[in-house]
């Protein structure tokens, strides 16, 4: 819209307002055309965004684990560190003071899990946390594959809703 257009538009708005005529006055279609296709571009970019969160976080975890992959105890414990953010997001967070097993008991107390790969994940993890001795890679393995299988079992359990929300919730 150019500047007389634009001119003669606000002249004819404020003539309205001061007759007091109560009918109303719509803006040129190119002005409305604009803001629909700005409306229309943000959504487009926030849909984007909205289906980006779950692929970077993924993409995240694994540059973690793969930059832990050299040493196994660090490795278990990234493991564990990634299943606790993985289950807050299902609704099951761990609490800043809480302990490894007052955690499990947390998460047991649940009834989603039933086959013993959390505490087999939670054994590996105090092991490789408190003890002196230097885990090897198939105990790493041996986490990684517990924790995976207690998630999957935990998803299954909250039902496909709280799991998609999961997806996006802040952790």
């Amino acid at each position: 819209m150019g500047a007389d257009n634009r001119a003669c538009w606000i002249h004819v708005r404020k003539r309205a307002v001061t007759e007091g005529r109560s009918a109303k006055i719509t803006p040129p279609a190119e002005e409305s055309g604009i803001a629909r296709i700005a409306l229309l571009v943000g959504l487009i970019f926030a849909g984007i965004g909205f289906l980006l969160v779950a692929p970077a976080r993924a993409l995240r975890r694994r540059v973690r684990l793969r930059g832990a992959s050299a040493e196994p105890r660090r490795l278990i414990l990234v493991t564990y560190e990634q299943f606790t953010e993985r289950a807050a997001g299902l609704g099951l967070g761990r609490g800043p003071g809480e302990t490894l097993e007052e955690y499990r008991r947390k998460v047991m107390e649940t009834g989603y899990l039933s086959n013993g790969h959390l505490d087999r994940l939670t054994r590996l993890t105090t092991a490789a946390a408190y003890s002196s001795h230097e885990p090897d890679g198939e105990q790493a393995g041996e986490a990684g594959d517990a924790a995976e299988t207690a998630i999957r079992e935990i998803k299954r359990a909250v039902g496909p809703a709280r799991w998609l929300v999961g997806l996006y919730r802040r952790r």
